[in-house]
C-alpha cells in the first residue's frame, strides 16, 4: 500500500501550468510514482507520469523541495532526484546512507547497481559474512584480523566497494593480484574477487526477472532475490524486504504465519545465494 505522499510545492519550478500539480507516492512495492493532477472545470484529472524504483525493500517516505524529490526506503538509504514530470524524466543525483555514523554520500551509477552504501562498520560485517566466515571456507583468525585491520586503515566504505575497480580493491586489501596463482592466499583472493564482482554486478535483466524459478524469488516482493537471508521462521527473504516487514510490524513477526518470532536475527542463505548466482550467469 501507499506509505507516504506529497504534492510538489511549486508548479512553476516543474514548468507546469497554474492548474497542474505533481503528486508523489511511496509504496511498499519499492516504487515511487509521480502523478500529474490537473484541475478541470468539472473535476480533477489524474494520470501517471513517471515511476522510480528503490532497491532492497519498500519506500517509506517521499518529500518535495522545488524540483528536487527525496525518498527514503527500507535499505536505510535516502535518494534525491531532479524531476521533469512533463518530459517524464528524472535523474538520480545522490544516495546517502542514513541511520549510521559515517554514512557516505555518493552518486548511484546509470547501470542500476543495487546500492550498498555502508560505512566502515558495514564493510567489516560484509567481510565477516561473505569472506572470512563462509561455511566450509572459514579463514584463520589471524587472516580475518588482517583483512579487518586493512579495511580500517584504508577507511574502506560501501561506496568504494561499488565504484573502485576490483583489482584496485584487492590490492587495497593486501592481495598480490600479479602473482595470484603462486600466492598462499589464492583461494581467499578468488573468493574476494567473486564477492566484489557480485556487488558491482548490474541489476538483473527483465528476461531474468520473468524467467526466474519461484524458489529464487522473495515471498514478500515476488522478485528475484539478491541477498537471501534466513529468518527465524525458517523461510528465506530478501534482506531489505524482511527488515522492512519487521519495521512496519513493529516487531519480528513472520510474514508467512503471522506469529511472533523468537529472534529478529537474519543469516545469509549461502546455498540459495550460490544457486542465484548460477542462474544469473547461465
Amino acid at each position: 500500500g501507499v506509505q507516504s505522499l506529497d504534492f510538489a510545492p511549486s508548479s512553476s519550478a516543474l514548468e507546469l501550468g497554474e492548474r497542474q500539480h505533481v503528486l508523489a507516492t511511496a509504496g511498499g512495492d519499492s516504487l515511487i510514482k509521480l502523478w500529474l493532477v490537473s484541475q478541470l472545470e468539472d473535476g480533477v484529472a489524474v494520470r501517471a507520469a513517471l515511476t522510480l524504483e528503490l532497491h532492497g525493500g519498500g519506500a517509506s517516505c517521499v518529500r518535495w523541495a522545488a524540483a528536487l524529490l527525496a525518498a527514503a526506503g527500507a535499505d536505510h538509504a535516502a535518494r534525491v532526484w531532479t524531476v521533469e514530470p512533463r518530459a517524464r524524466r528524472a535523474q538520480l543525483l545522490a544516495v546517502v546512507s542514513v541511520g549510521s555514523a559515517g554514512g557516505v554520500l555518493a552518486r548511484d551509477d546509470e547501470e542500476g547497481t543495487a546500492p550498498c552504501f555502508w560505512n566502515e562498520e558495514g564493510v567489516r560485517r560484509w567481510l565477516r559474512d561473505c569472506i572470512s566466515r563462509v561455511p566450509g571456507a572459514e579463514l584463520r583468525r589471524n587472516e580475518e584480523t588482517f583483512l579487518t585491520q586493512r579495511c580500517q586503515q584504508m577507511e574502506v566504505t560501501g561506496s568504494m566497494l561499488l565504484s573502485t575497480p576490483v583489482d584496485t580493491l584487492l590490492q587495497t586489501f593486501g592481495f598480490d593480484v600479479n602473482n595470484a596463482e603462486e600466492s598462499s592466499e589464492a583461494a581467499e583472493l578468488v573468493r574476494m574477487r567473486e564477492e566484489l564482482q557480485w556487488l558491482q554486478a548490474p541489476a538483473p535483466s527483465y528476461q531474468q526477472e520473468v524467467s526466474a524459478p519461484h524458489w529464487l524469488r522473495c515471498p514478500l516482493s515476488h522478485r528475484l532475490l539478491r541477498e537471501p537471508v534466513f529468518a527465524a521462521d525458517g523461510y528465506t527473504y530478501e534482506c531489505g524486504n524482511i527488515l522492512d516487514w519487521f519495521l512496519a510490524a513493529g516487531a519480528a513477526v513472520s510474514p508467512v504465519s503471522g506469529r511472533r518470532l523468537l529472534s529478529s536475527s537474519l543469516q545469509l542463505n549461502y546455498a540459495l545465494r550460490d544457486q542465484l548466482r548460477d542462474f544469473l550467469r547461465s
